[in-house]
């Protein structure tokens, strides 16, 4: 049993309803990864009010960011409370001690001939995110998240995954999750041996360039022909 919800507790903290969460990983090359998640809380009329709030959150959940070493910041950001959670360190301990981790227990994880391949097993703890509360007496029901989109950016060509939405600019998956379809499951594989490059396409700013040095070689080859023949022309 998870002694644990960090994501719960810090959108507990920050008395957020009906929000969208997302979790941002990024896998590299290197087996070294990228954590982020930024949450936005309440309004604050004041700095004295801010500050109040901070220390409250702080007082919440330092214990547990320290346990995963978390990097975080608290901040004022047009009114409002601002928690940004930050850690860089590699696969392994993605899926040991991390944010992650607070949401999917067991997994599967092996590589055959290059390429990665990880399966989400067992049991998730997404429920407490999706979990329905009363307020005002029973007359108002507001969920404390609508949606969690866990988005895994890959260095790596991606040969194999079930995810919901894929950035092919970025070569980003996202996996979205809510309350109907808590008990998804991640699962990709990754070539180990081949990075993603980005497609290059023309844009119009590159027709413009191309277009332009055409035209100042035409121009060239033209002032040349006109120089040459009105030499003749002397001779």
């Amino acid at each position: 049993m998870k002694k644990h919800r960090l994501l719960a507790l810090i959108i507990s903290c920050l008395l957020l309803t009906g929000c969208t969460v997302d979790y941002n990983v990024e896998i590299k090359n290197d087996n070294t990864v990228n954590e982020n998640i930024m949450l936005n809380g309440q309004k604050v009329n004041s700095n004295k009010e801010f500050q109040k709030i901070k220390k409250e959150i702080k007082n919440q959940i330092s214990n547990t960011l320290n346990k995963y070493e978390y990097q975080y910041n608290i901040k004022n950001e047009n009114n409002s409370v601002v928690v940004e959670i930050n850690k860089n360190s590699n696969f392994e301990i993605l899926l040991s001690n991390s944010l992650y981790n607070e949401f999917f227990e067991d997994y599967e994880l092996f590589v055959n001939k290059g390429i990665k391949t990880f399966k989400n097993t067992g049991t998730n703890y997404l429920a407490e995110l999706f979990v329905t509360k009363n307020y005002e007496q029973d007359l108002k029901v507001e969920k404390e998240v609508d949606v969690l989109n866990v988005n895994i950016k890959f260095e790596n060509i991606v040969t194999e995954h079930n995810a919901d939405k894929y950035d092919e600019k970025t070569n980003t998956y996202t996996w979205i999750f809510t309350e109907n379809d808590i008990q998804k499951t991640i699962n990709f594989s990754y070539d180990t041996d081949q990075l993603f490059e980005k497609e290059k396409k023309f844009s119009f700013d590159n027709i413009g360039i191309i277009i332009g040095i055409i035209l100042l070689i035409i121009v060239i080859f033209i002032t040349s022909f006109i120089f040459i023949y009105r030499k003749k022309d002397e001779l």
